[in-house]
C-alpha cells in the first residue's frame, strides 16, 4: 500500500511514472506475491503509454511464482510475447519453474519458439 501511495503522490506531483517506476511496483507486489495488483499495475502502463520491458515481465512472473499462480503464469508469457518482448532464458526458466516443463515446452511450441531460439 505504502509503495502505490508514493506512486500515486508522484503521479499527483506531476512526475510522469517511467518503466523503471512501473516496474519497481510490479516487483514490491510480486514479492508479495499479488499477482492481479501487480497486473493492474501493467495494465495502468500500458494505458499511460508507458510499454512493459522484460524486468516489468520478469516482476509478473515472479508475482505468479510466489502466489503459485500457472494460470497467470500462462497468461503473462503469452501477453509478454503478444506485446513484442523476446523471451530470454531466465524469463523462460521462470515460467517453466511456474508451470512444469511438459507444459512450458507446448506453450513455446504454439508460439513457434524453441529454447534455442531465445536471446540471452
Amino acid at each position: 500500500e505504502r509503495a502505490q501511495q508514493i506512486f500515486q503522490k508522484m503521479s499527483a506531483q506531476g512526475i510522469k511514472p517511467d518503466v523503471q517506476s512501473y516496474s519497481a511496483l510490479v516487483n514490491v507486489y510480486a514479492a508479495l506475491g499479488q499477482v492481479e495488483a501487480a497486473a493492474n499495475v501493467i495494465a495502468d502502463m500500458q494505458e499511460a503509454g508507458v510499454s512493459p520491458n522484460k524486468f516489468t515481465w520478469a516482476g509478473m512472473l515472479k508475482a505468479c511464482d510466489v502466489a503459485a499462480d500457472p494460470v497467470w503464469a500462462c497468461v503473462t508469457f503469452r501477453n509478454l510475447v503478444s506485446f513484442g518482448t523476446q523471451p530470454d532464458e531466465f524469463l523462460v526458466n521462470r515460467f517453466q519453474r511456474i508451470v512444469g516443463p511438459g507444459l512450458a515446452h507446448r506453450i513455446l511450441g504454439k508460439r513457434g519458439l524453441k529454447m534455442r531460439q531465445l536471446h540471452k
